[in-house]
């Protein structure tokens, strides 16, 4: 609702502020997961991912695939029942790539982007 007020460079500003927040070096990984999970999700709720090119989407979804990857080791300690660090990621690479799906007219690119990308 409050992202409705904002003027587009009112917008390009505070995505720009958490960039580079997120460029700031910091100790902790499950702290730079969190912070590249709100840029991606500001992305998403600016609008950013519509203006895009399908190629550097395929790239976004599968630099959030590797990214979860990557730090699952973060959550070895936390009890099964609760959350995965970096989650989120999974949630919103999925929205990007029903954007390409729905740009691309074709669903079978999912299949082939889970076969192409997620490790087995």
């Amino acid at each position: 609702m409050f992202i409705c007020i904002l003027t587009e460079t009112e917008k390009a500003k505070l995505l720009e502020k958490f960039v580079d927040i997120l460029e700031t070096p910091s100790t902790s990984p499950i702290k730079i997961l969190g912070q590249a999970i709100t840029v991606f999700k500001i992305q998403e709720l600016f609008g950013v991912m519509f203006t895009l090119p399908i190629r550097e989407l395929d790239g976004i979804a599968k630099g959030m695939v590797e990214m979860y990857c990557n730090n699952l080791i973060l959550s070895r300690d936390l009890d099964p029942q609760e959350n995965m660090h970096g989650e989120e990621l999974l949630s919103v690479a999925s929205n990007v790539l029903v954007l390409v799906i729905v740009r691309l007219q074709c669903s079978s690119y999912l299949y082939a982007f889970i076969h192409m990308y997620v490790p087995t």
